[in-house]
């Protein structure tokens, strides 16, 4: 039978439950052993999403050009919790050079682009 990475990755959750990592090296041999140790990467975020759906957190990515300040961080915490109020929240901060300016924040469903490469974009659809 041949396991997608999404049965893989709940076979994983359910192993290793919320707290017990030591696990670890039996997962890495049964991926050897099923030949899908390439597709770990595949696997893990969605180990991750799973682990989010069984959890009251929500994962929010924000992506600036430049590491944010505490006042920036805080206004971006502000925003992000006035929008997400059901959920706890687990901030996840990257940088990105394509940025330009400005930040990205990403939740599993919904993205607000506060980029300055977006407002170019948007600019330039419009010419």
């Amino acid at each position: 039978m041949k396991l997608t990475t999404r049965q893989v990755a709940r076979g994983i959750y359910h192993y290793i439950g919320d707290e017990n990592n030591n696990n670890a090296k039996k997962i890495y041999r049964f991926l050897i052993k099923k030949k899908i140790n390439k597709k770990i990467n595949i696997i893990l975020r969605s180990l991750e999403n799973i682990y989010f759906e069984n959890s009251s957190a929500e994962p929010v990515a924000i992506t600036s050009h430049t590491k944010l300040g505490k006042v920036e961080k805080q206004i971006v915490q502000n925003f992000i919790q006035h929008k997400i109020t059901s959920r706890k929240i687990v901030y996840h901060y990257q940088l990105d050079p394509q940025i330009l300016g400005g930040v990205k924040i990403t939740s599993r469903d919904k993205v607000w682009d506060f980029s300055i490469k977006n407002k170019l974009e948007i600019i330039t659809n419009c010419i």
